[in-house]
């Protein structure tokens, strides 16, 4: 349907290219609202609950916590997408993990990849500690809500950044 409307409508085409383009130049871009990105996306949530309830809680799963985590993701998520495309006119989506393929990344330019993507997982991260912060202090203390947010961010991101990358650059 989308294709028809630009093919009738022709002079408006650059104009929807361009409104297209700034959400999907990215293969997160486009999987996001697709299945498997939810998929991934629920399985971060998870695992990030998981291992904070188990820190702060001591328990599986923690109301506040899940609360808490799913406000973060949503909030650095947003920022991620806000942020990038006033920094480069498209979306380096940066919820839980920078994703991109071998279409975004050209090698040849590494240094200047791993300085983005080392910037938005630290911008990522802190994020969430902030809003971790505000929503769990009453009941936690901070350098434990700071603690347990690192800790479930690394831990998810060394377990899901491999197997997105694996993903990504076979696409």
């Amino acid at each position: 349907m989308y294709v028809i409307d630009i093919v009738v409508k022709g002079d408006e085409v650059e104009k929807m290219q361009k409104k297209s383009i700034i959400l999907f130049n990215v293969s997160f871009g486009i999987l996001i609202f697709l299945p498997p990105g939810w998929i991934v996306i629920v399985l971060v949530l998870v695992l990030e609950t998981f291992l904070l309830s188990r820190y702060l809680e001591n328990k599986k799963f923690y109301s506040p916590i899940t609360k808490s985590v799913l406000l973060a993701n949503i909030i650095s998520g947003a920022a991620g997408i806000f942020l990038s495309s006033k920094h480069n006119g498209g979306w380096w989506l940066v919820c839980w993990f920078p994703w991109v393929s071998r279409n975004e990344v050209k090698f040849d330019d590494i240094q200047s990849f791993i300085i983005y993507f080392a910037v938005a997982l630290i911008g990522s991260i802190l994020i969430e500690i902030l809003v971790n912060l505000l929503l769990l202090k009453k009941k936690f203390e901070i350098s434990k809500i700071t603690k347990g947010t690192l800790i479930a961010n690394l831990f998810s991101n060394v377990i899901i950044i491999p197997i997105m990358y694996l993903i990504s650059f076979l696409i």
